[in-house]
């Protein structure tokens, strides 16, 4: 596995998120529309450098880290909140250092994943609806769903 310093999905991440209103948007989409915040992201970043993914690209890495996502992430993340308040702080940091380190290892997964596709123009924009269609397949959408899903999909775009 490559050294996290060496991966540069997980350093365009930490760039990217310290937008506060690109984190605020993702973490939107995260709670609102069931959106993967590390599919994300990959997702963009793959676009900035002018690559594609394909449907195949998008189901191997949903699959790829959904066991992850189960068993320890999600997991995790409801403890973290629920310790948001907790009287000894160090509990909380502690919990949030964790979750953090689970997101390493799914965008250092995610960073390894070989992408079958080629290169395009508007890449990023055309990686983000291939991810928003797939989660619109999950859903019975209705069209406020479909529209706000689009429109912070669009919204993802204006902060790279």
């Amino acid at each position: 596995m490559t050294d996290h310093t060496e991966n540069l999905l997980w350093q365009f991440s930490l760039a990217y998120y310290q937008q506060d209103k690109a984190a605020k948007c993702l973490l939107l989409l995260q709670d609102e529309y069931g959106a993967e915040v590390n599919i994300l992201l990959w997702c963009l970043w793959l676009g900035v450098d002018g690559r594609l993914i394909s449907a195949e690209d998008l189901e191997s890495a949903l699959a790829l880290i959904d066991k992850h996502q189960n068993n320890y992430l999600l997991p995790m993340r409801e403890l973290r909140r629920a310790l948001k308040n907790h009287p000894f702080d160090t509990v909380y940091k502690q919990a949030k250092s964790l979750e953090l380190e689970l997101e390493r290892w799914e965008q250092q997964t995610l960073f390894e994943l070989k992408i079958s596709s080629g290169c395009g123009p508007d890449a990023a924009q055309q990686n983000l609806l291939m991810y928003g269609e797939q989660l619109m397949r999950q859903e019975e959408p209705g069209q406020s769903y479909r529209s706000g899903l689009n429109l912070q999909l669009e919204q993802l775009l204006k902060y790279l």
